[in-house]
C-alpha cells in the first residue's frame, strides 16, 4: 500500500533534511574557521578583528538561508514552492556574490597573499561550488514545479500558471 501523497514525506522531507544538513555543517565550518585563525594568527589582534567580520559573513550567509529555508518548506501554504524556489534563487545571487567580493575585500585590505596562485585557486574552487549550486538549484526548481507530492501537500505546485490570468474575457462568460 502507497503512502498518501499529501505528507510531508519523499523528496520533500529528504530537500528539508539536506537543508538541515546545511545548517549543521555552515555553523560547524563557521566555528571551525574561527577557531583556526584564533589559533594560528599572530599576536597582533587587530589583523583578527580586520578578518573575523568578513568571515563571519560570509559563513552567516549560508546559515541565514538554511533556516529560512527549513522555516517555510514546513508551511502548508499554495505560495510555499513559490517561496522556496524564490530563496533557492537569492540564494545562489547571494552565494556568487558574497564568496567573489569577500575575497577582493580581503585582498584590498591586504588581509590575503598577493600571490596569483592563491586567486586562480580560489576562483577554480568558485567556478566549481557555483555549478554544484547551479544544478541543485536546476533539480529542486524542477521537482517543487512538476512534482504530485508538491502539488498534494501544499495545493499547487510553483511557478504554476495561474489560469485566471490567462483566460480571456470569452472564457469568463
Amino acid at each position: 500500500m502507497s503512502k498518501p501523497l499529501n505528507e510531508f514525506r519523499g523528496c520533500l522531507k529528504f530537500f528539508w533534511l539536506l537543508w538541515w544538513m546545511h545548517l549543521i555543517s555552515a555553523s560547524l565550518q563557521l566555528v571551525n574557521v574561527t577557531f583556526f585563525m584564533v589559533k594560528s594568527m599572530p599576536i597582533d589582534s587587530t589583523q583578527l578583528l580586520k578578518v573575523l567580520p568578513l568571515v563571519y559573513m560570509q559563513w552567516s550567509i549560508p546559515i541565514i538561508f538554511a533556516i529560512w529555508v527549513i522555516r517555510t518548506v514546513r508551511i502548508k501554504s499554495g505560495d510555499t514552492p513559490d517561496k522556496i524556489l524564490k530563496i533557492l534563487l537569492i540564494h545562489f545571487i547571494v552565494f556568487l556574490l558574497v564568496w567573489v567580493l569577500v575575497p577582493r575585500v580581503a585582498y584590498f585590505v591586504q588581509l590575503t597573499p598577493s600571490e596569483t596562485k592563491y586567486y586562480t585557486k580560489l576562483l577554480r574552487n568558485l567556478a566549481i561550488a557555483a555549478m554544484i549550486l547551479f544544478i541543485y538549484f536546476a533539480g529542486w526548481v524542477q521537482y517543487f514545479r512538476k512534482s504530485k507530492r508538491v502539488l498534494a501537500y501544499y495545493g499547487k505546485n510553483a511557478w504554476e500558471r495561474r489560469e485566471s490570468f490567462f483566460l480571456t474575457e470569452k472564457d469568463h462568460n
